[in-house]
């Protein structure tokens, strides 16, 4: 409710590719919004029990508090104004063309979601040894994700990276053990979002160098650039040309 209300308010594209967008709606919805909620919620709960447990466990519980939030929100409205971003009528239409997916693309993001249940099998499925701790690996396919595939299947990566691990845990974690795998999530969550709206803020910044050099500002037809560019790609190919001589 949040993150929609922001995307009318400040008048944000709800198709978040810009980074302006994705970083306002996490630092407000997911980074304030949960910290002041978590205050308020653990605060006005401890003055009900006994006002003694504020200078006692305050801190702790608005810690868990706030990272499960703010996980919760990083892994839920992302994915939201995605699929619903149609239906918001602030959204702005943006000129980034659709790039149909190759067969290579497909078995790319297989790959991907491939590695990254690996590395939470890997961290958060086995018994850790020792001091090692594996769960950091993470970070590997995000990187990869955010990196190559842009903003949307990073929202979608890091819904199905917290799904994975709480279905990996299951639940048996201890208390001291669950501040730290929120907080572990959270920062994943933010770093796969973050760099995944910098590689679409990037791709869509080129698309639209691409349309000043290759089209008329004016009529958005193809200029001369453009005209010779087609040939260029089409050069192996059969083609015909029309040339069109206007009468004196």
């Amino acid at each position: 409710g949040g993150a929609c209300w922001l995307v009318q308010r400040l008048r944000l594209d709800a198709r978040l590719v810009r980074s302006r967008d994705t970083i306002l709606i996490l630092l407000l919805t997911s980074f304030v919004g949960s910290l002041i909620v978590a205050v308020l919620t653990i605060g006005v709960f401890t003055l009900d029990k006994d006002i003694s447990l504020l200078t006692n466990n305050f801190i702790l519980n608005t810690l868990n508090f706030w990272a499960g939030d703010a996980t919760g929100v990083a892994m839920l409205a992302p994915v939201l104004l995605i699929w619903f971003r149609s239906w918001l009528p602030s959204s702005k239409p943006l000129t980034v063309s659709a790039t149909p997916l190759t067969r290579l693309a497909v078995l790319e993001r297989v790959l991907q979601f491939v590695f990254l249940g690996f590395t939470v099998w890997l961290g958060y499925g086995r018994e850790s040894v020792g001091l090692l701790n594996y769960s950091y690996g993470v970070f590997l396919p995000l990187l990869w994700i955010g990196m190559r595939s842009g903003f949307v299947v990073s929202a979608w990566a890091v819904l199905v990276l917290n799904l994975l691990v709480t279905l990996a845990v299951n639940f048996k974690v201890t208390d001291p053990e669950v501040v730290a795998l929120q907080f572990n999530l959270m920062m994943s969550s933010y770093a796969a979002l973050l760099l995944g709206t910098v590689s679409s803020d990037l791709k869509y910044k080129s698309e639209k160098l691409r349309d000043v050099a290759y089209r008329d500002a004016l009529t958005g037809l193809l200029n001369r650039a453009g005209f010779l560019n087609v040939l260029e790609t089409a050069r192996n190919k059969a083609f015909a040309v029309l040339f069109i001589k206007p009468s004196a």
